[in-house]
């Protein structure tokens, strides 16, 4: 089952404060990403292509470095978004494109090949037409339905004609002047997103991700006749819907008393059909033939006369009256699937279906997911929020004054350690040289590339740490800063982006590009920030950016470069990209027993 589901601000952020345990393998993604042009150094590598197309600072999108900005021509043109041998989007049927126009009536033409060779209109292709609504941001939403299909590529050699399949699609272009769309010459509109998206309509965040729809039906079904809830979340699940908690007309969430699940006695109500009577501090509950009568605050009830006992009694809290949810439902009769913070009841023995006495049951999963999820606004993730996160990080890091007293003997070494360990890094460093930053240490392999870095952030801990004897020493971070400038020109940075480096980086050990020496540098940016500027920061994460644009690999590489990418999101308050990148791992969370995540995880019994 989910072993995380509730997402909220705090949740998103508990891998980076160290709250969580390592989690396996991220196995399922909700969009893929055709086109970013948020950067502008890949916007201006864009502008080589055409002479229609030129990086624009000045309308961007929440803040972005960037837009491409695609004026129109008076002739037939292409502007190329995708390239690639071929990628299989049949799970991704949802089209999604954010844009800037600066006019209304425009239209151009979207357009999904089979591959990427010159003349589109001569091999397979889905295509099209969107028109411009006016002056402004739009994020066009079609589905592959409103897509229609082009011309088959002639049969060759007495074979078949090859008609469009969304399994095999090689480019995504934007074209203007064909197919019956009419832009005007010189106006233009400015690009900052394209991808696409799983259909989300069976389910909300990542479930289409993680479920078939066959499994999310099932699991609804399972509720007829009842409902299921979380605590410390509103939603009550039921067999069609996605409903709320309510006591009059607001929304309560079920919350735990110690290890009880109490929900409001307004649930039996509502989503069970029985009868709730209440009467000062007595109530009673008539569900069928059984009748449950209770006192509030009384471990006391009877069943249909039979004196017995809660393990926690009902409450009144906020004007709601509470309830324990497991046992009124048994003493009613009715079906229960529980876990911790958990239940599902109801009159129906369908609901059966959700048991799990040991392994995995998805259908459980699904169930348990909905009822705790919670949709996060981006635009709440200010650059505020963010503060606070990395504020919380760099406690994580350096701790405070307050909390770093050299009165105590343990933090007193610890404090020592971090002092010596940073001194004896920053006397090994060699200025002025081309070769190596630090003495000892002649780079040739990616692992010495992340041993530079290493130094780095032990110059930075002994900088940033409260009660150590380098505590921001004015010479150290103008060195802490030398270095980092000399590692963006010299190991990981513009060179190693445009193919110009010292190495490869598909190449010798990925560990090191992907996660070893980022593992070093971007904590220091995080203890260092106040000290840089925003360039300064830009480029010691444009690399890493290129290179971990989602979290990659399985188990814990997946959770470390998740963890490294909100990071870089972060220093770049970009409260957007922190939530896309939490959603791409949400499938870490799932037991792997059925064998998905190929196997690479948790197991239910605990062991991995």
């Amino acid at each position: 089952m989910l072993k995380k589901t509730v997402i909220s601000i705090f949740v998103i952020f508990c891998t980076l404060c160290g709250l969580t345990r390592l989690l396996p393998v991220y196995a399922a993604q909700d969009y893929i990403l055709i086109a970013d042009f948020e950067n502008y150094e890949t916007v201006k590598e864009k502008e080589k292509e055409s002479s229609e197309l030129s990086a624009a600072s000045d309308i961007t999108y929440n803040n972005a470095e960037s837009s491409l900005k695609w004026t129109f021509p008076s002739r037939v043109g292409y502007v190329k978004t995708m390239s690639t041998p071929k990628r299989d989007l049949t799970n991704y049927s949802i089209f999604k494109m954010r844009y800037y126009s600066e006019n209304a009536n425009d239209q151009f033409v979207v357009l999904a090949t089979y591959n990427t060779q010159t003349g589109v209109e001569n091999n397979p292709y889905f295509y099209t037409v969107v028109t411009t609504k006016g002056i402004g941001w739009e994020e066009i939403t079609l589905s592959q339905n409103d897509f229609l299909a082009g011309s088959k590529r002639p049969a060759v050699s007495g074979g078949e004609s090859i008609s469009p399949l969304w399994s095999e699609i090689g480019g995504i272009y934007l074209q203007t002047n064909g197919w019956n769309s009419q832009a005007t010459a010189g106006n233009s509109i400015y690009i900052d997103k394209i991808w696409f998206e799983k259909d989300s309509s069976y389910g909300p965040g990542s479930i289409p991700s993680l479920y078939s729809e066959e499994v999310v039906k099932k699991a609804h079904d399972a509720l007829k006749g009842g409902g299921a809830v979380y605590a410390g979340s509103p939603n009550v699940v039921t067999d069609g819907a996605l409903c709320k908690l309510k006591n009059g007309d607001n929304s309560v969430t079920a919350v735990e008393n110690g290890e009880t699940l109490m929900i409001p006695v307004s649930f039996f109500a509502n989503y069970i059909g029985c009868r709730v009577k209440e009467e000062n501090n007595a109530f009673s509950i008539e569900c069928n033939s059984t009748k449950v009568a209770c006192k509030t605050g009384s471990v006391e009830y009877t069943v249909d006369g039979q004196d017995k006992t809660y393990s926690c009694p009902p409450v009144w809290e906020n004007n709601i009256l509470y309830v324990p949810a497991v046992e009124m439902a048994q003493a009613l009769g009715l079906f229960v699937v529980s876990e911790p913070k958990f239940a599902a009841i109801s009159g129906n023995e369908s609901i059966r279906l959700l048991e799990c006495e040991y392994g995995v049951n998805e259908y459980l999963e699904v169930i348990e997911y909905i009822a705790a999820y919670r949709e996060i606004d981006s635009s709440l993730l200010t650059a505020d929020e963010c503060k606070k996160v990395k504020d919380r990080w760099r406690y994580e890091l350096v701790g405070s004054e307050a909390d770093n007293n050299p009165s105590n003997a343990y933090l007193r070494r610890k404090l020592e350690s971090i002092a010596y360990q940073g001194k004896q890094a920053w006397d090994s460093m060699i200025k002025g040289s081309e070769t190596s930053l630090f003495s000892g240490v002649t780079v040739n392999t990616t692992a010495q590339m992340t041993l530079l870095y290493n130094n780095l952030y032990s110059m930075a801990l002994a900088y940033g740490t409260s009660g150590s004897s380098y505590y921001k020493n004015a010479d150290l971070v103008k060195d802490i800063k030398y270095g980092l400038d000399w590692m963006y020109k010299h190991l990981y940075g513009e060179a190693e982006l445009n193919g110009t480096g010292w190495r490869d980086t598909k190449e010798y050990n990925w560990w090191d590009w992907d996660i070893g020496s980022p593992g070093y540098f971007i904590p220091t940016l995080i203890i260092m920030e106040e000290e840089l500027t925003a360039e300064e920061i830009h480029n010691c994460l444009k690399l890493f950016d290129h290179l971990v644009p989602e979290p990659l690999g399985n188990g814990s590489n997946a959770i470390l470069t998740a963890e490294l990418a909100i990071g870089s999101a972060l220093l770049k308050n970009d409260g957007e990209r922190v939530i896309e990148l939490q959603q791409m791992i949400d499938g870490t969370y799932l037991y792997v027993d059925n064998k998905r995540n190929n196997g690479e995880g948790f197991y239910t019994d605990g062991s991995y």
